[in-house]
């Protein structure tokens, strides 16, 4: 019931039944209801079970090999982290920046949290990991119609800006946030 609630407070217009999810990833091919992401109790063996993430735990690494996921984690670890947004944020830090100096900007949009966050890849150069936010999420305690908007310096300016903007219904665009620069 619990999560019954706190999918009925998203902007969700589709009945729990209707097939409208699409994954493709994972060897998720089917198309999935929203009564397949909650769980479901059966009483006959005691456990709760979600049609979506069936397996989840047996296949992990599989999984993980399957996505390319250069730092690797405990599938424990994953699903007792994935609540937290700060942790989320910082797989930018642990599969990008600690692994591959070429990589200075990040762009995630999982958590729904708008945010600029600076880092430091392994050869001590600055690196910019942003969240775009949501666009629609509007019951929840941060801002919505939220977008990363990337600008190159160009030949006058050896810097690269990541800002975070929120457009307003009104047709209004407005900086979110504090920009962050890198030089390339």
């Amino acid at each position: 019931m619990s999560w019954k609630g706190i999918l009925e407070t998203l902007p969700v217009k589709e009945k729990f039944s209707e097939k409208v999810i699409i994954t493709n990833i994972d060897g998720l091919n089917e198309t999935y209801a929203m009564s397949d992401v909650i769980p479901q109790y059966d009483a006959s063996t005691k456990k709760f079970s979600v049609k979506l993430y069936d397996g989840l735990v047996s296949t992990w690494e599989k999984r993980q090999v399957m996505n390319g996921v250069k730092v690797t984690n405990s599938a424990a670890d994953a699903i007792l982290g994935a609540n937290d947004d700060d942790l989320t944020d910082l797989q930018a830090k642990y599969q990008y920046f600690d692994t591959d100096p070429s990589k200075r900007i990040v762009i995630f949009g999982h958590t729904h949290k708008a945010k600029v966050i600076p880092f430091e890849n392994l050869q001590g150069q600055k690196t910019v990991y942003a969240n775009s936010g949501t666009w629609i999420d509007h019951s929840l305690n941060y801002p919505n119609s939220t977008f990363v908007v990337v600008t190159e310096g160009g030949n006058d300016s050896p810097l690269t800006f990541v800002n975070l903007y929120q457009y307003s219904g009104n047709g209004n665009v407005t900086q979110w946030g504090t920009a962050q620069a890198i030089t390339h």
